[in-house]
């Protein structure tokens, strides 16, 4: 277990050993096939291991992000089992968990690893024992944090719809999962895979292809600034917009008005 920085995006790749990440500082995006999950200062996450993923650094956060990063072999995570976890450990084996951090209420999580981190300083066996059992305790947590968020109620089909209709009217605001889980009091995790689950795409998916949607209209009916038209729908980073317009378009903001200047 260890401190490293993150310093820009990390293509899709899979890793045969399970990964635990807590986000120190900054913040990320990390992808895989069913959800798309917002990390920030306090956030953990466990990707089974063979999981496929790929990470960003979450826009408008600093240009790099602080993690303690856990890469933990099956065998490994195995021999931590005991009667009392072993339900536990097996559901984190299952599917990507993301659990948030509970400063309001104090965080047991983040206790933990300014333990991990005085214990690691020892070379005394017995205290690198100590931080291995830490280490479980940290895993633990991470359920606990899960079987609060779980605690909200469940979503349905019908509340998707309110939300969708609502994301609709408030596209070019800053959204993030967390800030609607709160809002419609519903599970972070519910809403992600229910969103996927009727759409076929994840609901930041959603988001971005309004955003990008309106912006396509107003470069081809519009003669507005293009910097003013990446702000008006939502994108604080200029560069972050031009990037994701030509890869959904394969050109420019700038040769998409010209060409459709010259068709019309």
């Amino acid at each position: 277990m260890k401190k490293t920085l993150i310093r820009g995006a990390i293509k899709e790749h899979a890793h045969n050993m399970h990964e635990f990440l807590v986000c120190l500082s900054g913040g990320l995006l990390i992808e895989d096939s069913l959800a798309t999950y917002t990390l920030k200062q306090g956030s953990a996450i466990f990707i089974p291991c063979n999981m496929v993923h790929k990470i960003t650094i979450f826009d408008g956060e600093s240009a790099c992000s602080e993690v303690l990063l856990a890469c933990i072999k099956p065998a490994t995570l195995d021999l931590m089992r005991s009667p009392c976890n072993n339900d536990f450990i097996e559901k984190l084996k299952q599917e990507t968990t993301l659990s948030h951090s509970n400063n309001d209420q104090g965080d047991n999580l983040e206790r933990c690893i300014q333990e991990v981190d005085a214990l690691s300083m020892s070379p005394s066996l017995l205290n690198q024992s100590f931080a291995e059992n830490c280490f479980i305790k940290m895993l633990l947590l991470h359920m606990e944090r899960l079987h609060q968020d779980t605690a909200l109620s469940k979503i349905s089909f019908d509340h998707i719809d309110h939300i969708t209709a609502w994301v609709r009217r408030h596209y070019v605001e800053d959204i993030n999962l967390d800030d609607l889980s709160k809002r419609f009091s519903v599970s972070r995790s519910q809403l992600t895979r229910k969103f996927k689950q009727k759409y076929g795409f994840s609901l930041i998916e959603f988001v971005l292809q309004l955003r990008f949607d309106d912006a396509a209209k107003q470069l081809a009916f519009s003669k507005k600034d293009i910097t003013r038209i990446a702000l008006d729908i939502g994108f604080n980073n200029l560069s972050h917009f031009h990037r994701q317009f030509k890869k959904r378009f394969g050109m420019t903001p700038l040769s998409f008005r010209n060409m459709t200047a010259q068709s019309s």
